[in-house]
């Protein structure tokens, strides 16, 4: 049987990555970004990732960094680069907060539909579908009609 190659990073913690490579390449197509960037911050054709997510961000503090290590951009340029990708990332995480908020929120609109669509038929009803009533046990009595001869159905005391 072949075998199907896998990206080679190794993550930190130790796990190797085990997608499914880019087409001549040993990594796949996130990593590759990391070990074989077409351009670096201080190239004149480098065009950042868009940084829209946490992994967009990790890819630019990347580039970053090995722009600095190639010494493609001095300090200052990395201090200002590094204040944008903490920027962004704050933001992203705002953002993912509020959403989280927004969703626990909202309550579901076709629960509201159907107790919308009850109120216009009858008050009285409305009121009692909204109303919550408490789940009885079922192991609470006996079942009638059911020949229990070690006891079992009776309710605990």
């Amino acid at each position: 049987m072949k075998q199907i190659p896998a990206c080679t990073h190794i993550k930190d913690d130790g796990q190797p990555c085990n997608a499914i490579p880019v087409k001549d390449t040993p990594y796949c197509y996130f990593h590759r970004k990391y070990y074989n960037p077409p351009a670096l911050p201080g190239d004149k054709n480098y065009q950042a990732p868009l940084l829209e997510s946490h992994a967009s961000i990790q890819i630019a503090l990347t580039h970053l960094y090995q722009a600095f290590l190639t010494k493609k951009i001095d300090m200052k340029e990395t201090q200002f680069g590094l204040r944008i990708l903490q920027l962004a990332s704050k933001t992203i995480m705002a953002m993912e907060k509020a959403a989280k908020q927004k969703k626990h929120a909202e309550p579901d609109l076709q629960e509201v539909e159907y107790v919308e669509r009850q109120a216009e038929r009858t008050p009285e009803k409305a009121a009692e579908i909204t109303e919550r009533k408490p789940v009885q046990s079922v192991a609470a009595e006996p079942k009638r009609g059911v020949w229990d001869p070690y006891g079992c159905l009776s309710p605990a005391k």
